[in-house]
């Protein structure tokens, strides 16, 4: 038996610090991707511009959630 099916773009295999397994698929109005594909980087991709945007978004919530939590336990005298 052969083991033809386990040859194949090993060149093209990515470290594993820069592998990526999860998957977004998303549809968007054809007018909010032109208008995201006009704001691009000269050499950025789109999917990177995406993730960037939604990593800083998700990185601010998170941060309000934070403080949001960190009052509540000073006005309630926990973090006394």
């Amino acid at each position: 038996m052969s083991n033809h099916h386990m040859k194949g773009k090993r060149n093209a295999a990515k470290p594993e610090s820069k592998a990526r397994g999860a998957f977004i698929h998303m549809r968007v109005k054809q007018s909010d991707k032109d208008l995201m594909v006009r704001s691009l980087e000269p050499s950025e991709k789109l999917s990177e511009f995406l993730i960037n945007l939604g990593l800083i978004e998700a990185k601010k919530r998170a941060s309000v959630k934070y403080a949001e939590k960190f009052a509540a336990e000073v006005k309630s005298g926990v973090m006394r």
